[in-house]
């Protein structure tokens, strides 16, 4: 037979055998990778479900409520906190609802909210993430609760798909910033009323001070008995002490309700320093005790500082080491160091050899109303404030007040205000208060007064009735319009606090009067509040005057208004180098003078060699002047005046000169 068909069918069996050898392996391969994908894809769905099961178990342990939104803001899913919080039983409540209108779409006072608004909504078409510190969520029983909340935007293959937001309850948080809210608008409403009843007592203790400091210093004028003027001395001495003490109870109260505030400006520190220094050398030398300044300014003039506060807190500390310094110094160190172009640091001491202040108590005296427990309050009088109040001066200009102190040894209260800035601007000259009242001659004018205590008028009164003024009175505003439309005055005192019409109102009706809205009007107050005089002046009156008042500063304030001239500057020349022999009274050699002379002169002598008071000095000047004048010697009437004006100018180094003249005529004499 031929085979070769045979053959040839036989390899074609061979190759199909073959060929389907390798079809069942591959099919057995297919099938090993179609079971390893399986395993694959059951390892990975037993992976992707127990990371769900822990981003469930994360997200239902979170005490914050968590919801995810797509980005038609319909919910997706939600924690068991947020189905807690929004008091839903079981997320199907919320899957697939519009989250906004479920529980974001009322006010807190339900009136509608609207979904453009809301952040949540705006993360959905801005993709940026979104925070509220307080806003209204609403529960499904219809309660709503202040939440926090924060929306983050989701991506998928830089698509925007969804959000997440997540909030927490702050409606605890919100009921105690509600509680902290009421307590301080207590607090502010108690400090205004403690402001107001400071006010009102300011002004009602101020109206009785004004007449006892005004009419002792009328009496003392009028009166030449020597018991009879220490009387007087002592009225007006403690009426003093009362004022201080008002005022430092109201610095304190000020500072208390934090409405102290500084008044930065260019100040001549040489000049304020020196003002100071002369206030304290009489006092110094009346107690025996050496006053040391030591300044060191470095040429520097003017700096920016409240000159007002800085001032008072030197004259407390200043006062306080006379006050407790029996025998040594008293010592006040000036001192501007690190110095620049720009600023400097003030360093300021003042330190005495004086009682001093045991260690346990250098903390509490810095404390109002507080002195050391081992002082004679008997002897070293005082309320404790002047240091607590200086304190708080010292610490609002960016300072700390210290101390160093040893009993029986003396103290020292230090303090360096830093970075005090150097002013190119020149500091306003204060004019010298050189005028002395006598000096003074009003031309005729017409003076109304309107004030509802009659106190207030006849204090006015006695103060000008030794020059040619007219004085009418009225006592409320509108009392006070009627008389000044009859009188035309050529100025009005118009006090602030009147029953039927206040002074502010009465101004108002005064400035639209044609025939008296150019008058002058002096604010006749007992506040000595900053924000008062600032309302006062804002309110358009001329210039203010506060109770109590002294006759300077009546008669300083008049001559801004009324016409007036003065006796010439020769008739008070200074008597620096006046000689002996220009001052002998002739007089002398008549009974009658050098009797009276004996009787009234040398009393107030004889105290004002033990005491050098300003007060006696000025009353041994007003009798020398009265004694001059009733027997006609110049000598004796111009030496009175000369003293009286070296000291209402606290002129110490004249004043000392001319008791010595005094002390030499007297010798000379053998008086």
């Amino acid at each position: 037979h031929d085979i070769t068909e045979r053959k040839a069918s036989e390899k074609l069996i061979h190759k199909k055998n073959q060929e389907l050898i390798n079809s069942r392996k591959a099919a057995l391969s297919i099938m090993q990778d179609a079971n390893i994908l399986r395993k694959k894809a059951e390892n990975t769905l037993m992976e992707l479900d127990s990371a769900n099961n822990k981003i469930h178990l994360i997200l239902n342990s979170a005490a914050e409520g968590i919801f995810g939104v797509d980005k038609n803001g319909k919910c997706t899913f939600c924690n068991r906190a947020s189905l807690k919080l929004l008091k839903y039983k079981n997320e199907n409540e919320l899957i697939g609802q519009n989250i906004h209108e479920k529980i974001h779409s009322k006010y807190v006072d339900g009136s509608h909210f609207p979904e453009e608004i809301c952040k949540m909504t705006l993360t959905l078409k801005t993709g940026k993430k979104a925070s509220v510190t307080n806003e209204v969520l609403w529960r499904s029983d219809g309660t709503s609760f202040y939440a926090e909340y924060w929306s983050y935007p989701i991506f998928e293959n830089k698509k925007l798909t969804g959000a997440v937001i997540t909030f927490i309850d702050i409606s605890k948080r919100k009921k105690t910033e509600i509680e902290i809210v009421k307590a301080k608008n207590k607090a502010e409403e108690a400090t205004q009323v403690k402001s107001s009843f400071l006010a009102n007592m300011s002004h009602e203790i101020r109206t009785p001070m004004n007449a006892i400091l005004g009419f002792t210093e009328i009496l003392s004028g009028c009166i030449s008995d020597p018991i009879q003027l220490d009387y007087i001395e002592s009225i007006n001495s403690s009426g003093k002490i009362l004022l201080n003490l008002i005022n430092d109870i109201l610095d304190l109260s000020k500072i208390e309700a934090g409405k102290m505030e500084l008044q930065v400006a260019p100040v001549n520190i040489s000049a304020m320093l020196n003002e100071i220094i002369k206030m304290f050398e009489i006092k110094t030398i009346q107690k025996g005790v050496k006053f040391i300044p030591d300044i060191s300014l470095n040429s520097i003039k003017n700096i920016l500082i409240d000159e007002l506060r800085l001032s008072q807190v030197l004259i407390n500390l200043i006062n306080n080491a006379i006050k407790f310094t029996d025998t040594g110094f008293v010592k006040l160190t000036v001192k501007l160091t690190k110095q620049s172009k720009q600023n400097a640091d003030l360093f300021i001491a003042i330190e005495d050899t004086g009682i001093g202040i045991p260690k346990k108590d250098h903390k509490q005296i810095l404390e109002a109303f507080s002195q050391t427990e081992d002082i004679d309050s008997k002897k070293y009088k005082g309320t404790g404030l002047g240091l607590a109040i200086s304190k708080e001066f010292i610490e609002k200009m960016g300072g700390n007040l210290e101390l160093k102190s040893t009993s029986n040894v003396g103290s020292k209260f230090y303090f360096t205000l830093k970075n005090i800035a150097i002013s190119e601007k020149q500091a306003i000259e204060k004019m010298e208060v050189s005028i002395i009242p006598e000096t003074i001659r009003f031309k005729s004018s017409k003076i109304l007064i309107v004030d509802d205590v009659k106190l207030n008028h006849d204090l006015i009164t006695g103060y000008l009735k030794q020059y040619d003024l007219q004085l009418f009175h009225a006592f409320d505003g509108k009392q006070g319009i009627k008389s000044a439309i009859e009188i035309i005055p050529d100025i009005i005192f118009l006090d602030i606090r009147m029953p039927v019409m206040g002074g502010f109102t009465a101004l108002e009706k005064i400035k639209i009067i044609d025939e008296i809205k150019d008058i002058p009007v002096i604010a006749f107050t007992a506040s000595s509040y900053k924000t008062e005089k600032e309302e006062v002046l804002s309110a358009g009156f001329n210039n203010y005057l506060i109770k109590p008042c002294k006759l300077i500063e009546l008669i300083s304030l008049l001559i801004e208004f009324l016409p007036y001239d003065q006796k010439t500057i020769e008739e008070f020349e200074t008597v620096t180098n006046i000689e002996l022999t220009q001052l002998r009274i002739p007089e002398f050699a008549i009974t009658e003078f050098s009797k009276d002379f004996k009787t009234q002169v040398l009393p107030i002598w004889e105290k004002v060699n033990e005491r050098r008071s300003q007060k006696l000095v000025s009353e041994l000047s007003t009798v020398l002047k009265d004694l001059g004048e009733k027997y006609s010697s110049r000598n004796c009437t111009e030496f009175g005046t000369q003293l009286k004006m070296a000291n209402n100018s606290f002129n110490v180094e004249k004043t000392e000169v001319l008791l010595e003249l005094l002390r030499e005529l007297i010798a000379d004499h053998k008086i």
